[in-house]
C-alpha cells in the first residue's frame, strides 16, 4: 500500500467505544496506531489486547485509506462499477453513434423518449446500450422505427 500522507481522516464512535475500556497506555497505542495508519499508511506493531482491537478497527481504516487513494487518482479503479461515469448524451452523440454503428433507428426519437423519461436508463446501463437494445427492439419488430 502507498504511503500517501494526509490530512484527515473519519474517526468512528465505534472506534472511540471499543476503545474507550481500555487502560490508559492501551487506548494511547490504540489512538496512535489509528491516526499514525491513518493520515501516514505506517501500520503499527501492538500486541495484547490493543492488537485484538486494531484487527476490528483496521478493515474500516484500510478501506478508507483505499478510498482516500484511489480519489487522488481519479476515483474508483478501472474496471468498478461505480467507475462508470453514465451521463446524458446529446442529440448530436446519438446521432453519431447510431451512423458509425449503421443502426436503422431514428436517433431523435430514441433520444426525445429517453429525454421524456428523464433518461431514467442511466440508473441501469450507459446510454450506449440503452441505444442498442433499442436497435434490437426495432429489428425484432418489438418497436415501429
Amino acid at each position: 500500500m502507498s504511503k500517501q500522507s494526509r490530512d484527515y481522516f473519519t474517526f468512528f464512535r465505534s472506534f472511540f467505544d471499543a476503545i474507550s475500556d481500555l487502560d490508559d497506555t492501551a487506548q494511547l497505542e490504540l489512538y496512535r496506531a489509528i491516526a499514525q495508519y491513518s493520515l501516514d499508511g505506517e501500520e503499527p506493531e501492538l500486541k495484547g489486547i490493543a492488537s485484538t482491537i486494531w484487527k476490528v478497527i483496521f478493515p474500516n481504516l484500510r478501506n478508507s485509506r483505499k478510498q482516500y487513494e484511489n480519489g487522488l487518482k481519479g476515483g474508483a479503479p478501472k474496471g468498478n462499477a461505480n467507475a462508470r461515469k453514465l451521463k446524458k448524451p446529446t442529440l448530436e452523440e446519438v446521432e453519431a453513434y447510431t451512423k458509425e454503428k449503421g443502426y436503422q433507428m431514428e436517433a431523435s426519437q430514441f433520444y426525445d423518449y429517453n429525454e421524456a423519461r428523464g433518461w431514467v436508463v442511466l440508473k441501469k446501463m450507459d446510454w450506449h446500450e440503452a441505444a442498442d437494445l433499442w436497435e434490437q427492439k426495432i429489428n425484432s419488430g418489438e418497436y415501429d422505427n
